[in-house]
């Protein structure tokens, strides 16, 4: 899984967890232990409208790069956001996880692919909870692939 090149569309469907600064600095600090292991997509849901989430399109990536180690010793093989990362970060993920890029601006599209979704922790952080939630079909680009290469 996730071995597609840099510059290469992807469909993705199954589960993923969603989480931002806060969400990260909680399951940091509470030493949080995940039951499964799936991608992490930076994202704070709006909950509002008739979507499950309502629009969940991503964050930028950049702020999340001091958490990448921390991601990668919990197993995660993805992560999930926008824009482009410091090569520094580059060289953490580089054959360990794959960066891949949701389109900024779509958050309402992105709202449309997820089909169920349930708060695993810190429900009292709203938006920034940590969330599993399950997509179908949800379209992401893949911006470093797992050797490093880079499209942005």
């Amino acid at each position: 899984m996730f071995e597609e090149k840099a510059g290469t569309w992807i469909s993705y469907t199954g589960y993923l967890y969603t989480m931002r600064d806060g969400t990260l600095r909680r399951v940091i600090d509470d030493e949080f232990s995940f039951n499964e292991t799936y991608p992490v997509y930076f994202c704070g849901p709006s909950f509002k409208g008739k979507l499950p989430l309502g629009a969940c399109g991503p964050t930028t990536t950049a702020r999340m790069e001091k958490f990448f180690s921390w991601l990668i010793d919990k197993g995660v093989k993805a992560i999930i956001g926008k824009g482009s990362l410091s090569q520094q970060a580059i060289d953490v993920i580089k054959g360990h996880m794959v960066y891949l890029l949701a389109v900024g601006g779509a958050g309402a599209f992105y709202g449309k692919k997820v089909k169920y979704y349930e708060t695993v922790a810190y429900k009292e952080l709203g938006p920034e909870a940590l969330l599993k939630v399950y997509v179908e079909d949800m379209p992401l680009l893949v911006g470093v692939d797992i050797d490093g290469n880079k499209i942005i």
